[in-house]
């Protein structure tokens, strides 16, 4: 482990250090991708950060998926077309044209089982 120098800056709470040691564990592609391989799933990285999503969101649309998790657009409907076809989620369109997605029922356990990984890690 590396000692920062003296001079480098530093929060002024243990409190503000440690959180900000937590976030950024918690962000970590590294943290990731070990949360979801400890849970088991055959998921990748991207579509357990959607599962992650749509688990407090409910239902979004594919855009604001992309825009919360990072990515583009042609990647957003990978993803979300993997998801589909494992049964994960499920996707409707809207009176106003609008795609929407939901987690299946096997979504929702995939994506408890993550948090439960998630929880055991913290």
């Amino acid at each position: 482990m590396t000692t920062p120098p003296e001079s480098a800056p530093a929060y002024s709470t243990q409190l503000a250090g440690s959180l900000s040691t937590l976030m950024n564990l918690w962000w970590s592609p590294a943290f990731h991708a070990g949360m979801v391989s400890a849970a088991g799933e055959d998921v990748g990285v991207t579509e357990a950060r959607l599962l992650w999503e749509l688990g407090s969101l409910g239902v979004a649309r594919p855009g604001e998926l992309a825009a919360r998790v990072g990515i583009g657009a042609p990647s957003i409907t990978k993803a979300i077309g993997k998801l589909r076809s494992r049964g994960l989620v499920t996707q409707q369109t809207t009176d106003d044209d609008r795609l929407l997605s939901d987690q299946a029922a096997e979504g929702k356990r995939v994506t408890q089982r993550l948090y439960d990984v998630g929880d055991t890690l913290v």
